[in-house]
């Protein structure tokens, strides 16, 4: 694709403002996947976390632990105990000492849902305005699709920049990440 150029343009000039329109469309395609999910999504996944853990079944095999014929002395010495693994989930902490640190969370759940999803509401809209979020995790496909046809755009006009600049007797480095696409001319 060849393109016409004045004959007193500033090549290296060029190059950097379309290698920093690049940089722009990449930190906004980071920025968005990275981004925090919209506090109503994450609403709707802890309410799924909190139905899906007070359901009967889950509620029946928790309590089901109290029912076992182990004795106190017997939890005391051994921290791995079925007693205690009834309050604990996996990644729970574990002093080295012989002690736990008990996770009651799963319990509270079973016993009172909807006051856990009170509270995780109300911790999740405070701590949620200390954040930019980003869009519904739906739409960041199509938005990063169309950033991504942009930031093509911007190296095939790079080529063109590096390209027009080889037939001016100059050297102008092609950028190690570039789509290869864009430098053999392949344009979707």
């Amino acid at each position: 694709m060849k393109q016409h150029y004045e004959p007193n343009l500033n090549i290296g000039a060029e190059v950097s403002k379309v290698r920093a329109g690049i940089e722009e469309i990449k930190s906004q395609i980071s920025n968005l996947e990275n981004a925090p999910l919209p506090l109503s999504e994450v609403m709707e996944r802890i309410d799924s976390l909190i139905e899906n853990a007070s359901r009967a079944d889950q509620v029946r095999n928790r309590l089901a632990a109290f029912f076992r014929p182990d004795d106190a002395a017997e939890v005391e010495k051994n921290s791995r105990h079925r007693f205690v693994e009834a309050f604990k989930q996996e990644g729970t902490v574990w002093d080295g000492l012989g002690k736990c640190f008990i996770d009651f969370g799963p319990i509270l759940i079973t016993l009172f849902p909807e006051h856990m999803k009170a509270f995780m509401h109300a911790e999740l809209e405070a701590y949620a305005k200390t954040l930019v979020c980003g869009p519904p995790k739906g739409e960041r496909k199509r938005l990063i699709a169309d950033l991504e046809k942009r930031l093509f755009d911007y190296e095939i006009q790079e080529e063109a920049l590096i390209e027009y600049a080889e037939t001016q007797g100059l050297e102008i480095h092609r950028r190690a990440d570039v789509n290869p696409a864009a430098v053999i001319g392949v344009f979707k």
